[in-house]
């Protein structure tokens, strides 16, 4: 996996969380957009305790 800023950071189900709904929304994409949302193009990730 490409090193997201605050990635390690996240627990374990955060972590769980972030990749099914990276997936999901790329799965949603055309092809040629996908480009502009991989993981080497997310700048931060945070946990929201809300």
């Amino acid at each position: 996996m490409t090193p997201v800023k605050g990635y390690e950071n996240l627990t374990d189900a955060e972590r769980s969380l972030f990749i099914r709904a990276h997936q999901k929304h790329l799965s949603s994409l055309k092809n040629n957009e996908r480009d502009h949302y991989g993981l080497g193009n997310i700048v931060e990730v945070k946990a929201n305790p809300q």
